[in-house]
């Protein structure tokens, strides 16, 4: 388990909350925000802690969805049910013009790949299901 901490610059894209409590928050960041922007992939399918300026906290969210266009510009868009975050926290970033400092902040569990590689070799070098004499038969 590996916190992960990313701090980037961001501009506010609209948010949205649908009848079934979802709430959509919808951030852009320029081209010069793309290396952080593509390391939020790491926090894919985990709770992400969603702070902005690093004292108003937005909720728990999910990365949903990061696009980047021909430009390098992000679209990057979280979601969350509405228990789990902070709606007044995310009204007022209607009135942020320009940029503002977010932080995304994750526990994520990641594999160890030494012995992930040590698996997959094990696997492959395993010939316990193979019985050369069978296969000598069939192959006449």
């Amino acid at each position: 388990m590996k916190n992960i901490k990313i701090e980037e610059f961001v501009s506010y894209n609209g948010h949205a909350v649908k009848s079934n409590a979802t709430v959509n928050l919808n951030l852009k960041a320029k081209y010069s925000e793309i290396v952080k922007t593509i390391n939020l992939l790491q926090l894919l399918n985990n709770d992400v802690t969603v702070t902005v300026n690093k004292d108003t906290k937005l909720g728990v969210f999910r990365v949903a969805n990061v696009v980047v266009d021909g430009d390098g510009e992000s679209k990057i868009k979280l979601e969350s049910m509405n228990d789990f975050v902070e709606m007044d926290a995310v009204n007022s970033l209607v009135s942020i013009d320009g940029e503002f400092k977010i932080l995304f902040e994750a526990n994520v569990d990641f594999e160890d790949a030494e012995e992930e590689t040590q698996e997959e070799a094990d696997e492959e070098n395993d010939d316990s299901e193979w019985d050369d004499e069978e296969w000598d038969e069939e192959d006449e």
